[in-house]
């Protein structure tokens, strides 16, 4: 199956199978507060590591490794919990986990037909071709996502302006509407919004935010 196919199918898939999201609410867990060392662990991981050793860093195999690792101590944990305590603990990872798949899923699939299309433009680099060009860019992003549309059209606007002297802030101004502002009307758009239609907030109610993305990307 193509990959762009195998994308869009992924997407309908995400979107039509939220049953979990509407599950019986779970009962919080009692955590001990050392029990978040992994995660800060990651963290430090991400942000360091790279500095640190960065050759073994630079492969996706050492990343999984990591991850792997410190993932070990939690489902240790939360095992423990389970057997020895009698929380509910192992529901709750299952259930989490089914959540994130979902997440992930949506955010791949958007990024796999995203980066399956080539964008050729021939315009001249005024600032208000700039403006529209940013425009379409932050609608776009409400249907293919943030992430997606940034693949898509990083390319071509950077093209565009190449022959321009000045072109620091555009890179910024990109970044920050089509990446990030753009997203706002729909659970498509950005990923906490998908995590809150993945809990239960109905699908358009993003739509109401319309005066607020209209002033955000202003």
């Amino acid at each position: 199956m193509p990959p762009r196919r195998a994308g869009l199918m992924a997407v309908l898939l995400s979107l039509l199978c939220p049953g979990q999201a509407h599950a019986a609410d779970i009962a919080g867990i009692d955590l001990p507060i050392w029990s978040v060392a992994p995660f800060v662990l990651l963290l430090l991981a991400i942000a360091f590591m790279p500095l640190l050793a960065g050759r073994w860093w630079h492969h996706n195999r050492s990343k999984a490794l990591v991850a792997a690792g410190l993932s070990l101590p939690v489902v240790g944990i939360l095992g423990y919990l389970q057997i020895a305590e009698g929380q509910e603990t192992l529901p709750v990872l299952w259930h989490e986990l089914v959540k994130y798949t979902s997440f992930i899923v949506l955010l791949g699939s958007l990024y796999i037909v995203s980066g399956g299309l080539v964008v050729h433009c021939h315009f001249r680099p005024r600032p208000i071709t700039n403006v529209i060009f940013l425009a379409v860019g932050v609608c776009l992003a409400n249907l293919i996502g943030t992430t997606g549309a940034s693949a898509l059209l990083i390319r071509p606007f950077l093209r565009m302006n190449r022959l321009r002297q000045n072109i620091t802030h555009l890179p910024i101004f990109f970044i920050f509407t089509v990446g990030n502002l753009g997203g706002l009307l729909t659970p498509l758009g950005d990923p906490p919004l998908f995590l809150g239609y993945l809990n239960g907030v109905p699908f358009f109610w993003t739509l109401s935010l319309w005066p607020q993305w209209l002033l955000a990307n202003g």
